[in-house]
């Protein structure tokens, strides 16, 4: 539809402007910036985000309670398709049925 109206190739429909690289989430030892007065090895912005991130932490070894607020949302997007069915953890059940 873009290609009929614009009579150009939708851009970014068979690449992404998304990288796959991983980003190092250890501080530096010469580019701490403003994380410096921290005692921990990470950079500000992981530790932001691994705060804001949902964390099923259930059944973890360590003594606590962990934080487990996210758990049902997880399990809700624990499905993909396999062999045209829906599959999950918890229990599968077929497309057709």
């Amino acid at each position: 539809m873009y290609t009929t109206i614009t009579g150009k190739e939708l851009p970014h429909s068979t690449t992404t402007l998304i990288g796959n690289e991983c980003m190092s989430c250890m501080e530096g030892a010469d580019a701490n910036y403003n994380d410096q007065q921290d005692a921990d090895a990470v950079k500000e912005g992981c530790e932001t985000l691994y705060l804001q991130a949902g964390k099923c932490e259930q059944g973890l070894n360590g003594g606590g309670s962990g934080n487990n607020n996210a758990c049902q949302y997880m399990e809700g997007i624990n499905m993909v398709y396999k062999d045209g069915g829906m599959f999950s953890r918890s229990h599968s059940s077929s497309a057709a049925g």
